[in-house]
């Protein structure tokens, strides 16, 4: 592009003689800024507006964001409802205006987002306008119970309120409202804490919300900082509430404007809040100890000290006893250090306390981290590897042997362990981790380090080296042309004529040969059998008792003493306990846990409550003691209920073992490893033909797996791993549950379930990505295909399986009959599918099927039904050993009276043989007492491992 001075290119920038200001073009020194996401929502969506009775005095900004959204749906699919109401009024005109709303919408479209905006208590009718009060339970209960339908059949419902700031001031009706978010299921719920708070005034985040979560997809949590920074005009006066829920919970997270640069915040305050001083409430606390943490440039203990001085002020004043006013929890001592980065006139201080602000430098004093009294209350914890004591111990190492834990704690907040790059940095952050200690803890460890290089390993530890070191000992010494002196001192004898040594011949051989003798026994000896190198402790004899029993199911039951074992022995039985689970699942007792893939994705493998909250399973040599402890006391809650303490719901599909697929190998009549999947009889007959290999083209796509079959289908997952294709077909909670409990059946084949009827396409061998065209004309076949599949009986994992997946894709198909536009339609879309019968109605009766719950309840009374006979045929077995010991006991009793009344007959003479020979009879079916076995006779021990 050509210029020429004085000409457009700088139109708009003259002097007032009409000179241009600029002599050349304005530079510009910026990035193109492009949205991190591309993806534009066509989700149906329907603005719910409750109108304020003052409206036009309060002027929300909630039609502004419909008229912002209607552009991107040209063809429908987004609705603006204006409802006024009145909670001091009666109810029913309220609930009968929305059922007609709701039974309007219903026909239109799947509303698959609903945003509800301004509800607030109305005036009273008594002629004065004064507020109203309701519970606000009570109150939001009625406004949003007969929406209920609309925002349980939504993927997401927001619920805006602009005016209602008493319902977050006052910690009761705040508490109502959590309550209240939970019961109705809220994606998300937006309030203000303003006392007369203007709706106008989030005007801009209400655009933003718009274009960044119902148009981009963005999650509300994530966008929400973006958010408010386009809302800059809210101002500091008020606080922004965001309520999402969490798994059984729910996470209140309050954001607060602030900027350390501008006094006040922002450099101005907005009319209706004259008079907000909240700002100052900590000023004199922080000028206190300003000059102080200037002055500590490069002490970063004193700094923490100071630091900490504050924290403890702040948290002790009045201000801060206010439940309106939230303090972060963790970040506070770095608001404070930004506070301060003004004061600090050094520029390498200044880029110092950045970092440590930013997180780009950790933050290394940890000045409380250790103390004294840990150091001494640990000095006794040595190392019991015996290799250890080779080199000496320095300060360094002992306290990486003695706080252990914590720095591990410590790496993992300042150093991504995940990224093996990270891992150089280790050794380095333990020395400046070691280094910022305070110097009487630095003192103390000295102390304990020159007591652990004198002393040198436990005595227990000694003895075990120097036995198993015995025999390598002597060779070294022998080889060397050295062996062991033997001197023998004896008395003279008081009676005998000779002395020991000359007593016998065989004392005088052994007197001469004593040297060679104890070279050979030292070399020969039994205890030195067996050369067990530096470092183990323990022999065979001493290792614990590390077996896992399993139950009927073969599910692995609560291991017994497992809080006295060793952090490495409870490593052991971790990886036995999880290695036995996984055989179940997999029928292969030799398939190895996938420790790497169940790290990074432990949903496929396990539920949401078979593993403790906050614990990434991994391979149990990896683990650390508290998050052992954390597994096993998770382990003991579900031992409690009767629960498998580890049951998995996933596997490897290279894991799995089917003796059919085997067999049939063997024979030549299957080339791949299919999954497992049980099938009906009108279906086996398909699977024959394609083990056989006399299928078409088509048929051997199950074999080979080419793309002519499309991903979407059933026939591309029988081969692969089919839970995630279920799962990705709904998202309806029900099924989700019912797919939870099919996978804890037995993979049993019941004969019950071939007699039964399902129609074609529930299976696994259905190779096409739409259901047949009948289901889309035919209301009956509709019906009769979804009355078979909600009452189709079975009590194995397969069969469940195909009963899920036929119920999935029947919804699924509703939901397409739903979304179909035929200008937007591709080539692989059926045109059928335009004219479907499918929609609301039949996705409505697909879900609330009586049937599924009766299936879910079924499996539930049979898995009950089967633990309570295991713990009866535990306890049959239990009474009959009580019985038996007892019979023993009495028959030992009368034998032994028996006995003595012989005894006392025949006192002073020879017993008769009539006597003595029933008694003998009798002995020989009580147990045989040590005493009277002879040697060869009697048996070894058991030994019991301890």
């Amino acid at each position: 592009m050509s210029h020429r001075p004085g000409t457009a290119g700088r139109t708009g920038f003259y002097h007032t003689n009409g000179v241009p200001v600029l002599e050349s073009f304005l530079q510009v020194h910026a990035s193109l800024e492009l949205s991190s996401r591309a993806e534009l929502s066509a989700a149906p969506v329907i603005f719910i507006h409750l109108i304020l009775v003052d409206f036009d005095i309060s002027a929300s900004p909630f039609s502004l964001a419909h008229l912002f959204l209607q552009p991107y749906f040209t063809s429908g699919g987004i609705e603006y409802r204006e409802i006024a109401y009145n909670i001091v009024s009666d109810a029913s005109g309220y609930r009968k205006t929305i059922c007609q709303i709701i039974k309007d919408l219903k026909n239109s479209f799947a509303w698959e987002r609903v945003v509800v905006g301004d509800p607030f208590a109305r005036y009273s009718l008594d002629g004065e306008k004064h507020y109203a009060g309701a519970p606000t339970e009570d109150f939001l209960e009625g406004i949003l119970s007969p929406w209920q339908f609309l925002l349980d059949h939504a993927d997401e419902t927001y619920l805006w309120l602009l005016c209602c700031s008493a319902i977050v001031n006052n910690s009761d009706s705040f508490a109502g409202l959590q309550r209240a978010v939970v019961h109705h299921k809220l994606s998300a719920t937006v309030a203000f804490n303003a006392a007369r708070f203007q709706p106008s005034f989030a005007s801009h985040l209400l655009l933003a919300f718009t274009e960044q979560v119902l148009v981009e997809c963005c999650p509300i949590g994530l966008a929400f900082g973006d958010m408010l920074a386009q809302a800059y005009k809210l101002g500091r006066h008020t606080d922004v509430f965001l309520l999402t829920p969490l798994v059984g919970s729910l996470k209140v997270s309050k954001f607060v404007w602030a900027d350390v640069k501008f006094r006040p915040w922002g450099g101005f305050l907005p009319i209706q809040c004259p008079s907000c001083g909240w700002t100052d409430c900590w000023s004199n606390v922080l000028n206190e100890h300003k000059d102080s943490f200037v002055a500590a440039k490069g002490n970063s203990v004193i700094r923490a000290r100071i630091l900490k001085t504050i924290k403890d002020a702040i948290g002790s004043s009045e201000a801060a006893k206010d439940p309106c006013v939230m303090l972060p929890e963790k970040n506070l001592r770095k608001a404070v250090r930004a506070y301060y980065l003004d004061f600090l006139e050094d520029d390498e201080d200044r880029k110092a306390e950045e970092e440590i602000i930013e997180g780009g430098t950790k933050d290394t004093s940890a000045p409380d981290a250790v103390t004294v009294e840990m150091v001494r209350q640990r000095e006794d914890d040595k190392p019991e590897d015996a290799g250890k004591y080779k080199t000496e111990f320095s300060g360094f190492d002992v306290v990486q042997k003695l706080f252990k834990d914590e720095f591990a704690e410590y790496d993992k907040q300042h150093r991504d362990t995940s990224n093996p790059k990270s891992m150089g940095q280790r050794t380095r952050l333990a020395r400046m981790w070691h280094q910022a200690m305070s110097p009487e803890v630095k003192k103390e460890l000295e102390r304990v380090t020159g007591k652990w290089n004198q002393e040198g390993p436990p005595a227990d530890t000694k003895d075990r080296y120097r036995t198993h070191n015995q025999k390598k000992m002597m060779e070294d010494f022998m080889d060397m042309g050295k062996a062991p002196g033997t001197t023998v001192w004896e008395t003279s004898p008081q009676k005998a004529k000779k002395p020991f040594t000359q007593a016998t011949k065989d004392n005088r051989k052994w007197a001469e040969h004593a040297q060679d003798r104890l070279a050979n026994w030292l070399l020969e000896g039994e205890y030195a059998d067996g050369e067990v190198s530096d470092g183990e402790d323990d022999n065979e004899n001493n290792l614990p008792d590390l077996t896992v029993e399993v139950d009927d199911d073969g599910y692995p039951c609560l291991p017994t003493g497992f809080v006295s074992l060793k952090l490495k022995h409870r490593q052991q039985l971790v990886q036995t306990v999880f290695q036995k689970a996984y055989a179940v699942i997999t029928n292969n007792p030799r398939a190895l846990v996938p420790w790497g893939e169940m790290s990074t994705d432990s949903n496929h493998y396990f539920n949401s409550g078979c593993i403790p909250e906050n614990v990434v399973i991994r391979d149990p040599s990896h683990l650390q003691k508290d998050t052992i402890t954390a597994i096993y006391s998770h382990w003991k809650d579900h031992a409690s209920h009767d629960m498998p303490i580890v049951c998995f719901v996933g596997y490897r599909q290279a894991d799995f073992y089917d003796a059919r697929t085997k067999k049939g190998a063997a024979k030549g009549k299957s080339r791949t490893k299919p999954a497992y999947v049980e099938v009906s009889s009108d279906e086996e007959g398909l699977l024959n033909k394609v083990t056989d290999g006399k299928s078409s083209s088509d048929e051997d796509d199950v074999e080979v797996e080419t793309p002519t079959i499309p991903e979407s289908s059933p026939k591309y997952y029988l081969a692969r791993d089919m839970v995630p294709y279920l799962k990705s077909l709904s998202t309806v909670p029900s099924y989700h549950c019912l797919l939870t409990a099919v996978q804890k059946l037995p993979q049993r084949t019941d004969s019950k379930s071939r007699k039964q009827h399902l129609p074609v396409w529930a299976s696994w061998t259905w190779s096409q990505a739409y259901l047949p065209q009948d289901i889309h004309e035919d209301m009956k076949t509709t019906s009769v295909a979804l009355e078979h599949l909600s009452n189709y009986q079975f009590d194995s994992r397969g069969w469940g399986m195909v009963v899920a997946l036929g119920l999935r894709l029947l919804l699924r198909q509703c939901r397409r009959a739903q979304e179909y536009e035929a200008n937007k339609a591709g080539d692989d879309v059926p045109n059928y599918l335009g004219n479907s019968i499918l929609g609301i109605q039949m996705g409505n009766q697909t879900e609330e099927k009586p049937g599924l719950s009766i299936v879910r309840k079924d499996i539930e009374k049979r898995l009950s039904e089967k633990k309570r006979k295991l713990k009866e045929k535990r306890r049959v077995e239990e009474e009959k050993r009580v019985e038996e010991e007892e019979r023993l006991a009495k028959e030992a009793s009368k034998v032994d009276k028996r006995v003595r009344k012989s005894n006392a007959k025949g006192k002073g003479k020879r017993p008769a043989a009539d006597v003595e020979e029933p008694s003998k009879k009798k002995m020989k079916a009580s147990p045989s007492d040590p005493s009277c076995c002879s040697a060869r006779d009697k048996a070894p021990p058991k030994k019991y491992n301890v």
